[in-house]
């Protein structure tokens, strides 16, 4: 299965759980299958998971739309007016 961020020959290792679970998105990693039932799951890699973690800017698709996560917030993107 391919991580949901990178993408590419990243293999997902972790469910990361970024909406309603915790205050803070860098904080809800668990093993696939092991996730909080009833919320969204992002499957991701070992790296994305240390960039999230990190910090770091990182954008995810989930049900067609885009979302960002920036340090401790996750905020959809809008295109066009």
């Amino acid at each position: 299965m391919k991580c949901q961020i990178l993408g590419g020959e990243n293999q997902a290792v972790w469910a990361w759980q970024p909406f309603g679970v915790a205050d803070d998105p860098r904080e809800v990693f668990t093993m696939l299958g092991s996730h909080y039932r009833g919320f969204p799951v992002i499957k991701v890699s070992d790296e994305a998971k240390r960039r999230i973690q990190a910090g770091e800017t990182v954008n995810f698709t989930y049900h067609k739309r885009l979302y960002a996560v920036r340090g401790n917030e996750v905020s959809g993107i809008t295109f066009g007016a």
